[in-house]
């Protein structure tokens, strides 16, 4: 298994799969089935926001079909991909040009590739870090309704504290890569929010 990272304590599994056992063409196809949204949206400008959609497939289709179906988009991909649109709200952008969206329409073009993609499990680093507070609330919203319409298991970085606790029912704080609590959100008491984001004294002042 060259190129492996192993992990240095512990275990990463996925469905019941220690993903430190597995080859690497096994992990390839599990991380087909891993939607990601990142936080810089990770778009292709210039292409259309139904070419950026039909992308979220390229881990599951070999090279000329990848490159195929977004040069020359067949009428079921974009039947999906405007399916999707439709779902997070911005089906008529189907064939505009991504650089021409806002940064709260790109997000959701990024949200509807990773559902092209057909994921069993969705990550999402900072996915409302482009957007202002209500259409935070929004997106986030819409990442929790999707996720239980399709039984997809959802994890959220999220450095809006307020906006953890009042829309995730589970919470993992981790400070400097150690893991403080990871529990129902309604169980964590206020001294343990406090103490995640407690500024270390290194003897600088400012």
């Amino acid at each position: 298994m060259n190129g492996t990272v192993y992990p240095t304590r512990g275990r990463v599994r996925f469905e019941g799969t220690d993903l430190a056992q597995l080859e690497r063409y096994e992990l390839r196809a599990l991380r087909a089935l891993t939607g990601y949204v990142p936080q810089d949206h990770a778009l292709v400008p210039t292409l259309r926001v139904s070419q950026n959609v039909v992308t979220g497939k390229l881990g599951q289709r070999g090279f000329w079909a990848a490159l195929r179906s977004i040069l020359w988009t067949g009428s079921e991909d974009l039947e999906r991909a405007h399916a999707l649109l439709e779902r997070v709200g911005i089906p008529e952008k189907l064939f505009q040009r991504t650089d021409q969206l806002s940064g709260g329409q790109q997000q959701r073009v990024a949200i509807a590739r990773a559902l092209f993609q057909e994921p069993r499990a969705l990550l999402a680093d900072e996915p409302v870090a482009s957007v202002d507070p209500t259409r935070a609330r929004d997106l986030l919203g819409l990442l929790l309704e999707i996720a239980a319409e399709r039984g997809l298991t959802l994890v959220v970085s999220l450095h809006d504290l307020a906006l953890a606790r009042e829309l995730f029912p589970r919470t993992a704080g981790l400070r400097a890569g150690v893991l403080h609590f990871d529990r129902p959100t309604d169980e964590i008491g206020e001294d343990e929010f406090t103490e995640l984001y407690r500024l270390e004294d290194n003897g600088v002042d400012g």
